[in-house]
Order: structure tokens, then C-alpha cells, then sequence
């Protein structure tokens, strides 16, 4: 199933992601307009898989700063003017969202690009976020847990039965569309928390492991301890695909690259 055991005969793939950063532009501090700032999200996503890339991400974001609030919407219209670039969120809250909703949108993402969607999944830690949505920040791992259990259900059976402590229980439930090609590959975010990776392993899931705030010092560790939960849980590493997402500053030589990068920190 496409979910548990992705294909990795490829080898390495490259990925863009886009955190929908709405911030004024460093070159003339000019802000882009709401609509314009989606427009060019979406020419992001053609450009990034004319240039060759295999993935392109759309991050999930409730904030000021960042106007991608709906990832499978903007990916959806990327799909429609692209033909193989694969497509996943990066990542999908799935503490702030039910995992119901979140597979039929991904599903239907899937048809519409042909089996190219991915999601990518996580908690979030921001306090506003979970305050939007009507949770409370400190139930952050068990609605995480809670949740991914019922996606990961409803992802690989035809009916569902299921109750739970954070939504309505489910009786012999269907949801369509179904996916493309049998089941949705679904990725979990590891970030700074061993935890997290551990928690990978045990569920099985392929790991991406981010290093926006950390140093690449921890990968080893992280990458072992989600290893080691995958042998002990049963699962075959060797198709386990692993991750690495974090941000980079492109210029013409390391010296510049260097100075115009902390310029603007």
C-alpha cells in the first residue's frame, strides 16, 4: 500500500516547498497583494517542474505571515497546470483538522492530478492556531495521536468503525473519492523531538525530518531512533524512504551567500 511502503526504486528525489511567507519583498519592501502572492504560488509550482523537480510542498499555516492556509486548494490548482511533479503539503496540521476532511481533500487532489498527491502530516505548536480552531495547545500530542490513528484507518479500509475521544464516533463510515491508486502516501514530519521519531517508526510511517531550528548534528540520532522503532514494530527498512526539509540561501559565491543571508536574519 502506497501509504506504508513507498516506492524508493527511484532513488533520491528533490522537493520545493513553500511556506506561503507573506512578508514585504527585500528588495523594495513592497508587499504583494493576497491574490497576487496565491498567483505566484501557483506559477511556483509549474516553474519548480519545468526546472525538473520531483515534489513540490505547499505548507499549512494560520497566521498573519503566511497566506497558505489551504494547501490542497492551491494544489489542486497546480495540478491542473502540471502533469508530473509530484504534490504534498508540508505539512498538513492534522491536530487542527479532521482527519475525515483532510483525506477526502487529499483524495480528490489525488484524482485531479492523476495519483501525484502526498501528505505530509504534523501537530503544530502554535498557541493562536490552536486557539482558532478550538483546542486546547496542551492536548498537542493526544489529539495528534488520536487523529493520525483515524486517518490511517480510514486510508486503508473501505469502512470504518471508530471512536475516539476529540470527535463523533464512526460506524461502518465510507468516504469518497477514493485514491487515484489504492491508498494516499502519507509522511510524518519529525522535528526537534526524539519522540517524534519514535512515534514515526511505531506507526510505520515514512519519516521527514525537518532542521529549520536545528542543527544537522541531530539527524544521526533522530534517523537511529526511527529506525530502530521500525525493526522492532516489523516494518522492512529498506522501504522506508527518509526525508531531510529545511532551508537554504542560493547566490553566486559562498562569501556573498554568506553576508546577504545574515543580513537578513
Amino acid at each position: 500500500m502506497k501509504n506504508q511502503y513507498v516506492d524508493t526504486s527511484t532513488g533520491m528525489e528533490f522537493a520545493a516547498i513553500t511556506l506561503g511567507d507573506y512578508i514585504p519583498n527585500e528588495d523594495n519592501k513592497r508587499l504583494f497583494s493576497q491574490h497576487d502572492r496565491i498567483k505566484n504560488m501557483v506559477k511556483l509550482g509549474v516553474a519548480v517542474e519545468q526546472m525538473g523537480y520531483d515534489v513540490l510542498g505547499v505548507g499549512e499555516s494560520h497566521q498573519e505571515d503566511f497566506i497558505a492556509s489551504a494547501p490542497a486548494v492551491i494544489l489542486a490548482a497546480i495540478a491542473s497546470q502540471t502533469e508530473k511533479i509530484k504534490l504534498t503539503s508540508a505539512t498538513t496540521v492534522l491536530s487542527l483538522n479532521d482527519p475525515a476532511r483532510v483525506y477526502e481533500d487529499f483524495t480528490t487532489l489525488d484524482q485531479i492530478s492523476d495519483g501525484r498527491a502526498e501528505i505530509l502530516l504534523g501537530r503544530g505548536s502554535r498557541h493562536a492556531a490552536y486557539q482558532l480552531f478550538g483546542y486546547d495547545i496542551r492536548d498537542y500530542d493526544e489529539l495528534f495521536a488520536e487523529k493520525l490513528d483515524l486517518l490511517q484507518k480510514i486510508n486503508s479500509n473501505k469502512t470504518v468503525t471508530w471512536s475516539g475521544k476529540y470527535r463523533p464516533a464512526l460506524e461502518n463510515a465510507q468516504f469518497y473519492p477514493k485514491p487515484y491508486d489504492d491508498s494516499l502516501p502519507l509522511w510524518r514530519v519529525v522535528g526537534q523531538h526524539t519522540a517524534s521519531a519514535k512515534q514515526s517508526g511505531e506507526n510505520g510511517l515514512p519519516a521527514n525530518f525537518s532542521y529549520l531550528w536545528t542543527g544537522s548534528n541531530l539527524f544521526n540520532k533522530r534517523v537511529d531512533i526511527y529506525r530502530n522503532a521500525l525493526r522492532q514494530n516489523g516494518y522492512d527498512l529498506a522501504t522506508m524512504p527518509i526525508g531531510i526539509s529545511g532551508s537554504v540561501y542560493i547566490a553566486d559565491d559562498i562569501n556573498t551567500a554568506m553576508r546577504e543571508s545574515y543580513k537578513s536574519m
